[in-house]
């Protein structure tokens, strides 16, 4: 499925607000990517100079790849929930727009 994004890049804040993401659950799935040896440009974050912006469609993909993981703890069903229920409200808001 293609995504359109009304822009390339978005500021965390306007990104949090495209997919209904809360802030403190944004920043735990950073973290705890950085925590497991990842760098979060794979989730899209692009830094220039002081200025960080995101990659809606690499965050987009980024949610849908650990979303598809197998949990294994309770904390890791509850984080999955989340990157599910995020895509959904992204995808339902974007039909709203049509």
């Amino acid at each position: 499925m293609a995504m359109n994004f009304d822009k390339a890049m978005y500021r965390e804040k306007e990104l949090l607000n495209l997919f209904s993401v809360p802030k403190s659950t944004f920043h735990r799935w950073v973290s705890q990517y950085i925590a497991q040896g990842y760098d979060p440009i794979d989730m899209g974050k692009i830094t220039i100079g002081r200025n960080t912006w995101w990659d809606a469609y690499r965050f987009y993909e980024w949610m849908k790849f650990q979303s598809q993981n197998k949990p294994t703890y309770d904390y890791e069903v509850i984080a999955q929930r989340e990157k599910k229920k995020a895509i959904l409200v992204f995808h339902q808001s974007k039909k709203g727009e049509n």
